[in-house]
C-alpha cells in the first residue's frame, strides 16, 4: 500500500494538531488532561505550602513577608502605630508592631523575634 505525499502531509499535519506528544485519539487526549490537571494541583499544593507566599501584607512601600528584617518593615510601613516590647530570656526580645492604614485596609499585627518578622496577623 502505498501514499501520495499530500496523503501524508495531511496525516502529519492532523497528527500535530489532534495529538500532542506524538500521541493521537482519545488516549492522547486522556493523558493530556491527566497531566494538566497534575500540573494545576501541584501548583496549588506548591503556593500553598510556602509560607513566605502565602503570609503576608501590603504597605505604600512593598509587600511585607514572614523572615523579613525589621529595618525592612519600618523601611516599607513606616512606624507602627503602636508597639508592644517584650523581653524573652536574657537575650531576645519580641515586638509587637500594629499597623492600621484607614478604612479601606484592615488592620494588621507583626511579630519581630531577634530582629526578624516570625508572624504576621490580621
Amino acid at each position: 500500500m502505498t501514499f501520495s505525499q499530500e496523503e501524508l502531509d495531511r496525516w502529519v499535519d492532523n497528527t500535530k494538531k489532534n495529538a500532542p506528544y506524538g500521541l493521537s485519539g482519545r488516549i492522547g487526549r486522556r493523558i493530556t488532561m491527566k497531566f494538566k490537571g497534575a500540573l494545576l494541583t501541584g501548583a496549588i499544593i506548591f503556593s500553598l505550602g510556602i509560607p513566605g507566599l502565602a503570609s503576608g501584607f501590603h504597605c505604600s512601600g512593598g509587600f511585607v513577608y514572614i523572615r523579613d528584617t525589621g529595618l525592612a518593615v519600618i523601611k516599607k510601613c513606616g512606624e507602627p502605630h503602636y508597639k508592644d516590647v517584650v523581653k524573652i530570656g536574657l537575650s531576645s526580645r519580641e515586638e509587637k508592631c500594629h499597623y492600621d492604614f484607614g478604612e479601606r485596609t484592615i488592620p494588621h499585627t507583626v511579630t519581630i523575634r531577634d530582629g526578624k518578622v516570625i508572624r504576621i496577623e490580621p
